[in-house]
């Protein structure tokens, strides 16, 4: 609009001080507006679409319609997008949640969490993550690598640092990322 020439502030302004103050806001938000979105593409959309396996489909169909209760799975998505880097995540009570996949670009180490509503302990560290789309919706899955049964320390946890299997998990159903310490008994959770 205002590069065809058919804007006219004059109209819409009274002062020239808020004239030059709505203007600058305008090119911050336009400025912020293009960073975020480059870096959201580079990040999360660097690679082609992954086509689904027949296993993984089958069970993200029914995780959707068994555990989040999804009716109808139109716009069900035949593939995902692979992120290696961070996955940002709300929770219900609107808590802010950055996981850390094992091939983070940066110095920081990859996020640790237990897997949720199961009968028994499992934690498991983050691999990568998978981008969905279903019923016009964005559904954020975690790949995770699993460690073996842990032993319960006092108030804490420790792991042995070697994975036994992977496997895939909707975010909603793992924790926040758990703080730990790596030494050389394995790895002590602080805060399961």
């Amino acid at each position: 609009m205002i590069l065809s020439g058919k804007f006219d502030p004059g109209k819409l302004f009274t002062s020239d001080k808020t004239l030059l103050r709505v203007s600058e806001k305008i090119m911050e938000d336009m400025e912020g507006f293009n960073i975020a979105t480059a870096q959201q593409n580079k990040t999360s959309r660097k690679a082609p679409p992954s086509s689904l396996t027949v296993e993984m489909e089958s069970f993200m169909m029914r995780f959707y319609v068994e555990t989040l209760k999804m009716c109808s799975l139109f716009g069900f998505s035949k593939t995902v997008f692979e992120n290696h880097n961070t996955l940002e995540t709300v929770d219900k009570c609107g808590r802010r949640f950055r996981y850390i996949g094992r091939n983070h670009r940066g110095q920081k180490n990859p996020s640790l969490i237990r897997i949720l509503g199961t009968d028994r302990i499992v934690f498991g560290c983050v691999n990568f993550f998978l981008e969905h789309t279903v019923c016009g919706t964005l559904q954020h899955w975690i790949i995770v690598d699993l460690y073996p049964v842990p032993e319960k320390v006092g108030k804490y946890y420790l792991l042995q640092d070697n994975v036994i299997g992977q496997k895939l998990y909707h975010d909603s159903v793992v924790s926040c990322p758990l703080v730990y310490v790596k030494d050389s008994d394995g790895l002590w959770i602080l805060n399961a």
